[in-house]
This record gives structure tokens, sequence and C-alpha cells, in this order.
């Protein structure tokens, strides 16, 4: 199982952990094209899921500042996120609390 610990500050990187068989875990958030973020961004959550049904995880990245979905192609992934859903300009987190806050649009 790899692991994926989203930024949850603005500007900083995401980290995409992938297992080495049992030996280890190495880095791989820039080869993977998932590290980086907008300067105003802070991703606080990721959804994993296959969107197109090819047998490939994708990712849904939210927080505030940034909503993206990203296409896994095997060996990184690529921001779809205008093609599948263009209309998709920001999003809505509950929290436990029930406190809701909503990501600013993207422009």
């Amino acid at each position: 199982m790899d692991l994926l610990l989203p930024a949850a500050r603005n500007g900083e990187k995401n980290h995409l952990y992938m297992n080495q068989a049992g030996a280890g875990f190495t880095e791989a958030g820039g080869a993977w094209r998932i590290a980086d973020n907008d300067a105003h961004a802070a991703v606080t959550s990721a959804v994993f899921f296959d969107d197109d049904n090819d047998g490939r995880p994708d990712v849904y990245l939210t927080g505030m500042g940034c909503s993206r979905l990203l296409h896994n192609t095997g060996q990184t992934f690529e921001d779809v996120s205008a093609a599948s859903a263009p209309g998709i300009r920001s999003t809505r987190t509950t929290r436990r609390s029930g406190r809701t806050t909503r990501s600013p649009r993207r422009r």
C-alpha cells in the first residue's frame, strides 16, 4: 500500500510514499506530479477512486483554495480537472463538529 500525505499549508508540497514491496517506502511525489500545489492552496483531503474505470486509482485533492482531479496514467498523475469537471469551482468540507467550510473559487 502506498501513502499520500497532503500538504496542509499554503504552498507546501504533497508527499507520495511508494511501498517498495516490504523494503520501506520511497518518496515519489515529484516524479508522479502530485507534489506541487498552488502557492495559495492548502490540500487537506485526498480521495482515491477509479474515475475512468481503467483499473488504476485516480485521486481527487481538495482543501482551502484548491480542487483538483488527477488521472493516474500508470507512471504519473495528470491534472484533468478542467476537462473532467469544468463547472467545479469550489468544494465544501464538513467536519465532525458539523462546521462546514468552503474552499474559494479557482481562478
